[in-house]
């Protein structure tokens, strides 16, 4: 997708097969989610993410509790998957020279997740990229904060026994 402008009520643009996907100068505006990347590869550069999430008493529903489709955390981009039965493939995001503007305060710009169960792994890497500030990683119970100064995050996180 090039130079592009998609805009939807819901979310604007949701990858979940083991696929590619690439997007460049284009504009996504969304209010549950501009971009979701549960399975497969995406890239996207030089690219505007207009968020404005509703102000509904819902809208923390699925944030552990993620179900098809777009039924999980509300966000401007999504990466991963927290349902251990579908979307059985890595999904990974290259971020470059984007900007997101939001127009609420819902502090999640990015949101990275993976159930360890299905064997996947979830990954975003970002480079010169702007408003970007609230990035999370999910490990189905909580929220971790993660440094926007980071070059990449992976989920879920790894750690080898001695």
């Amino acid at each position: 997708m090039k130079d592009s402008h998609l805009v939807c009520e819901n979310t604007t643009v949701l990858l979940n097969v083991a696929g590619s996907l690439d997007i460049s100068d284009s504009i996504l505006e969304g209010e549950l989610q501009c971009l979701i990347v549960r399975a497969g590869s995406a890239n996207v550069s030089n690219t505007l993410f207009m968020f404005t999430p509703p102000d509904e008493d819902w809208i923390d529903t699925f944030l552990f509790r993620w179900s098809s489709g777009n039924c999980m955390t509300v966000s401007a981009i999504v990466v991963g998957n927290l349902n251990s039965t579908a979307y059985v493939a890595d999904a990974t995001l290259d971020l470059n020279n984007c900007e997101l503007i939001t127009g609420k305060d819902l502090d999640r710009s990015i949101v990275v997740a993976q159930d360890s169960k299905n064997g996947m792994i979830a990954k975003v890497t970002l480079s010169d990229n702007d408003g970007f500030d609230n990035i999370y990683t999910n490990n189905g119970s909580e929220l971790t904060a993660v440094s926007s100064d980071v070059g990449e995050i992976t989920m879920p996180v790894v750690t080898e026994s001695a």
